[in-house]
């Protein structure tokens, strides 16, 4: 392990945010983004209009075509492949240019690039494998796509110009970046996970490259996606669960003093990261889909809590597909929750139970007294109760913005909920709060909430102690003491150990 990581650097952060992540690159000026092209760059047409995929990657890497050019894909290999735009896996960048099945071995496909740009592409199979394409316009100018004021909250937009800013300051700077414009421009919150996600992506190819990663605190922006990519990344490259498992254990011991949930958020990663959907014959069967996954889970950490955070990964992408209608998975015919019943062992039941939050939310219309009753259904106790806390998480979140009367509305809603379920409801919004707060202060509107009048003694007690165990997960060891020695007295003991 020495060797491993004898060139992994940590660096001194005042705090963790959990809520955002990175991005791009503002001209400090005019408060537009650069362009992501650089502009004296100038390119020669390629003399093929083929790309061959080989066991080696994609050659040529890159190929430079004219705006309405048919570029044919050929299969070299004894194996499938699957050329689509980025991002991986959802291939949002340019959608079109995607054939939505693999490649046989011997077989091509052909695209006519109608859009000029810069397109990024990947094996969707083997995602390290990636390739560029540059469609000139029928000038034959490179189109020079910037975030203008009319663009500058799309998603590819953020996701490509992090990138640049990964490259050309590193990854400090592209960390402090994203904190900024998670504060400055309302539809990045929206985009935060996917692009910290393709963050960690693009940090694993420069680690790989030359051995090297300055591992910060802010690594945990946007519910920490940047494990995602780095951890999907790293196992699709080389195929070493060792490697993984030393990397988690490496993050843990360089920011242990920043945070207690690294190596866990890292563990999530991988699941996260070993769910992609790349079978078709898998596709509409979420247990076919999530079972390579799981069985990555036990092969990197059969023990707890690693599995549980591993798992929790995959069910993750999972609850995600259904969101975005992902490989046939439809959330309007799901039966979510029944879903986790397939399988018989708790320790893949819970995590399953704990992530569909979000897509039963969104079933329930984001109704949570809706969402309630489909938790009700819920066969037995502690599955009902760990759904119920997660679900309160996934309203937190969308909290942080609100007022008090939507704060008395969410307690309202918890109360409506089968008795044994109302104190997880009212404990789970808090920590959900740490998801969307203000970075470096979400504790306060955590707090805020569990002051909420319309809770009685005992339910304020234990949403602050759900407060305080996010809090003190998530936060370096002096900013917790800190903020324990500012809570009210009879508090104080539970605020310093929330076990008690």
């Amino acid at each position: 392990m020495k060797n491993l990581f004898s060139k992994l650097k940590p660096l001194t952060i005042a705090s963790v945010i959990i809520a955002c992540t990175f991005f791009l690159s503002f001209v400090a000026t005019s408060g537009a983004a650069r362009s992501l092209f650089v502009a004296d760059e100038r390119f020669e047409l390629s003399e093929e209009r083929t790309i061959t995929r080989t066991d080696e990657g994609f050659s040529p890497a890159r190929l430079v075509v004219r705006q309405g050019d048919t570029v044919h894909f050929d299969n070299a290999t004894t194996h499938e492949f699957w050329p689509a735009s980025d991002s991986h896996p959802n291939h949002t960048i340019y959608p079109a240019f995607d054939p939505r099945a693999p490649i046989a071995p011997g077989g091509s496909w052909e695209f006519t690039f109608t859009n000029p740009g810069v397109w990024q592409y990947h094996d969707h199979l083997a995602s390290d494998k990636t390739g560029e394409i540059i469609v000139l316009d029928y000038r034959g100018a490179v189109v020079k796509t910037a975030c203008t004021s009319a663009n500058r909250e799309s998603a590819s937009c953020f996701e490509a110009d992090v990138k640049d800013v990964l490259k050309e300051r590193g990854l400090e700077a592209a960390l402090n970046e994203m904190a900024r414009l998670y504060e400055k421009v309302p539809g990045f919150k929206d985009s935060c996970h996917s692009v910290s996600h393709t963050l960690g992506e693009e940090a694993y190819r420069i680690y790989e490259k030359d051995g090297t990663l300055e591992l910060t605190g802010k690594t945990s922006y946007c519910g920490f996606g940047f494990y995602h990519g780095f951890m999907e990344a790293m196992l699709q490259s080389t195929g070493d669960v060792g490697k993984a498992r030393d990397f988690c254990a490496h993050a843990q011991e360089i920011l242990g003093n920043e945070t207690q949930n690294a190596e866990g958020a890292c563990f999530h990663g991988i699941g996260h990261g070993a769910v992609d959907g790349a079978d078709p014959r898998d596709w509409e069967d979420p247990k076919k889909l999530i079972e390579p996954g799981l069985a990555l889970c036990e092969r990197v950490d059969p023990t707890e809590p690693h599995f549980f955070r591993c798992a929790s990964g995959a069910f993750n992408s999972l609850a995600l597909m259904y969101i975005s209608n992902t490989y046939g998975l439809r959330l309007d015919t799901a039966d979510l929750y029944g879903i986790c019943e397939r399988w018989s062992e708790d320790r893949i039941r819970i995590p399953c139970y704990y992530e569909m939050n979000i897509p039963v939310f969104r079933q329930s219309g984001r109704d949570l007294q809706k969402a309630i009753q489909t938790i009700e259904r819920i066969d037995g106790m502690p599955h009902a109760a760990m759904a119920m806390q997660s679900l309160a998480g996934v309203v937190g979140a969308q909290l942080v913005s609100a007022s008090p009367d939507a704060f008395v509305s969410a307690v309202a809603a918890c109360h409506s909920a089968r008795r044994d379920l109302v104190v997880p409801c009212l404990s789970g919004i808090p920590g959900g709060m740490y998801e969307g707060g203000v970075p470096g202060e979400e504790y306060k509107k955590a707090f805020e909430f569990c002051s909420t009048s319309s809770l009685t003694h005992d339910e304020h007690v234990a949403c602050m102690r759900a407060a305080f165990a996010t809090e003190k997960a998530f936060y370096s060891a002096d900013k917790h003491a800190a903020i324990c020695s500012r809570v009210e007295s009879d508090l104080k003991a539970m605020c310093i150990d929330p076990s008690k």
